[in-house]
């Protein structure tokens, strides 16, 4: 098992770079293989697979766009709406 240092921030949540290189064909691909991702302080840990964090990851990217592509929308309508 691959360790894999996350630090959550109170904002966002932030990757050790240092343990990218390796991981990131595996994360790609969505293999079953687990690695333990520990918090900043190694207070906490969670061990997910690959393909557990791939689908996290997409899930999530999938969220920011739906939202920016909402916001769009309200802002165009919003300019129509003002220019009329």
């Amino acid at each position: 098992m691959h360790a894999l240092c996350v630090a959550i921030c109170a904002a966002h949540a932030s990757l050790c770079v240092c343990s990218l290189p390796g991981p990131l064909p595996q994360l790609d691909a969505g293999v079953l293989e687990r690695i333990m991702l520990l918090s900043r302080d190694e207070s906490s840990m969670l061990v997910a697979s690959y393909a557990d964090l791939k689908r996290c990851l997409e899930s999530a990217y999938a969220d920011l766009q739906a939202q920016a592509q909402a916001a769009t929308a309200r802002s165009r309508a919003a300019a129509m709406g003002a220019g009329m």
